[in-house]
C-alpha cells in the first residue's frame, strides 16, 4: 500500500522482490504526525521532560556522550534555587561536533511538537582537544541544519551556544532568506545565559532532552512527521543558491536526468580513511556508466569553509544513491530526498544497531532513505587510521546498488 502526504511519500511494504537485499532499511508508515505533542514524544521514549527542575551542564572533560543528571522538583537544591529560566528549554548536553550531529536531530520535531523559547547547545567543541573552540563545526554544518530547523518549525527560537568561554551562552538567532539562500546569524549580545547560576546545574521551568538510553538513538523508529520533514528539506535546499543563484534544488528525482550514484571519502591525511578508493571509484564507473547514471566520487575532508559547508548540502541533495564510509559526512544525511539510497561502508566491529550505528539507521528511516551496508572486514577499529575495501567487498556493494536500482522502490519519488 502506497499513500501520500505533501511531498512526503510513506510505505507499508510487505514484501520486496526476491533480489532485492533482505537488510535493507524499507520506510514505514510514520507513527508520528503533525498532532504528535511533546508528551506523546515522551511516551513513544524519544524524550524527556523535566518540570520546574535542575539539569546537569558539563565544564569540559572527554566523555565522548554525556550522561544527564537531573534534580527533583522537591529537592532542597531546586527549592532554593531562584534562577530557574522561565518557558521551555531544550537542552542539548553532547559535543558540538559533526560526527556527532544526529544525536540531536530530534529537536527538528520537538520544534514542530511544541512552543520552545530557547535552544540551548552548551557543550563546545573545546571540550575536545583537537577541535579548536568550535567555530568551524558551528560554521560548516550546524548553522545551516539548525538554521533549517528553525525556518520550518518556529522562526525566531534563539541558540545559546559557547565556543572558548567557558561560562556565558551567547544568544543566536537564525535565519535564512528564501531569494538568495544566505544564512543570518544574528548575534543577540544583550541576551546571553550565565551557566553559573548554581553549581553545575541549570534549572528550567520545563527543559526537554533526548532520551540518551532509548528509542530514536538506538533503534529503527520514525521520530519525524512527513510534514515536519518535508518542510526541513524545503529550507535547506534553499541554501546552495549561495554558490548559484541558478540553483533550485528539487525533492523528486528527474526523470529526464541520470541516475546520481555518489561515493563520498575522505583524504588520505584524514583519520579512518580508505586506501584504494580508485578501486571503489573505477568499479562504480564500470558497473554504472553513463547516460543512464552518473557516478561522482567526492572528497569530503577539505568541506570545511561556509562554502564548502553549502556544497556538502547541494552534493548529498543532488545524490539518489550515496555510498559512505561510516563517519561524520553521514550527518548530512537529513539533505537526502524521499526514495534515496544510503549505503554504510562500515567495519566489522559494529555487529549489533547500537551508538551511532543504530541511530543512522533510524534517522534514514524517519526521513524517507532506504538504509543498507556493507562490512569492510580490513576495518578493525573505529580508531583505525586507514583500511582497504576487498575486491569481493566492492562486488557486494555493486550487488546491493543495482539491488535498489532494479527494485525501483523510488519510483514514486520520478517526476
Amino acid at each position: 500500500m502506497i499513500f501520500r502526504i505533501g511531498n512526503f511519500l510513506c510505505l507499508m511494504l510487505y514484501f520486496v522482490k526476491a533480489n532485492f537485499s533482505a537488510n535493507l532499511t524499507m520506510l514505514y508508515s510514520p507513527s508520528t504526525t503533525n498532532s504528535t505533542t511533546v508528551d506523546d514524544l515522551e511516551r513513544m521514549g524519544y524524550l524527556h521532560i523535566g518540570k520546574d527542575t535542575c539539569i546537569n551542564f558539563v565544564r569540559g572533560g572527554t566523555t565522548p556522550h554525556s550522561h544527564d543528571v537531573w534534580r527533583h522538583p522537591r529537592n532542597p537544591f531546586v527549592q532554593r534555587n531562584a534562577a530557574k529560566m522561565a518557558g521551555t528549554t531544550v537542552w542539548i548536553n553532547e559535543w558540538m561536533t559533526v560526527g556527532h550531529g544526529l544525536y540531536d536531530s530530534i529537536l527538528l520535531q520537538i520544534l514542530a511538537s511544541t512552543r520552545v523559547d530557547r535552544i540551548v547547545l552548551q557543550r563546545s567543541s573545546h571540550d575536545v582537544d583537537h577541535l579548536g573552540d568550535g567555530l568551524g563545526t558551528w560554521q560548516m554544518w550546524f548553522k545551516n541544519v539548525y538554521a533549517s530547523m528553525i525556518m520550518a518549525t518556529r522562526p525566531g527560537v534563539p541558540i545559546y551556544i559557547r565556543f572558548r568561554e567557558p561560562q556565558t551562552l551567547s544568544a543566536h538567532v537564525l535565519s535564512i532568506d528564501p531569494k538568495t539562500g544566505m544564512v543570518t546569524d544574528r548575534i543577540d549580545s544583550g541576551n546571553s545565559i550565565n551557566l553559573w547560576q548554581s553549581p553545575d546545574f541549570f534549572c528550567g521551568e520545563r527543559i526537554i532532552t533526548r532520551n540518551h538510553d532509548t528509542k530514536f538513538a538506538w533503534s529503527g523508529e520514525n521520530a519525524f512527521s512527513p510534514q515536519t520533514i518535508s518542510s526541513f528539506r524545503k529550507w535547506a535546499y534553499l541554501i546552495p543558491q549561495q554558490l548559484d543563484a541558478k540553483v533550485h534544488l528539487s525533492h523528486h528525482f528527474p526523470a529526464s536526468s541520470p541516475i546520481v550514484i555518489a561515493h563520498h571519502y575522505r583524504h588520505r591525511k584524514a583519520g579512518r580513511h580508505m586506501n584504494n578508493v580508485e578501486s571503489l571509484r573505477d568499479a562504480l564507473l564500470k558497473a554504472f556508466p553513463l547516460p543512464t547514471y552518473e557516478v561522482r566520487s567526492i572528497e569530503t575532508t577539505e568541506q570545511t569553509s561556509a562554502t564548502g559547508a553549502v556544497k556538502q548540502i547541494l552534493d548529498v541533495a543532488e545524490t539518489q544513491v550515496w555510498i559512505t564510509e561510516h563517519g561524520a559526512t553521514q550527518s548530512n544525511l537529513l539533505f537526502l530526498r524521499n526514495g534515496s539510497f544510503l549505503l554504510d561502508m562500515r567495519g566489522p566491529y559494529f555487529k549489533d544497531e547500537s551508538g551511532h550505528i543504530g541511530m543512522v539507521r533510524s534517522v534514514c528511516q524517519a526521513g524517507g532513505v532506504f538504509f543498507d551496508y556493507i562490512y569492510t572486514s580490513d576495518l578493525k577499529s573505529h580508531e583505525q587510521q586507514s583500511f582497504s575495501i576487498s575486491e569481493k567487498e566492492i562486488d557486494e556493494v555493486i550487488q546491493k546498488v543495482r539491488d535498489y536500482l532494479d527494485s525501483k522502490v523510488y519510483s514514486f519519488n520520478v517526476k
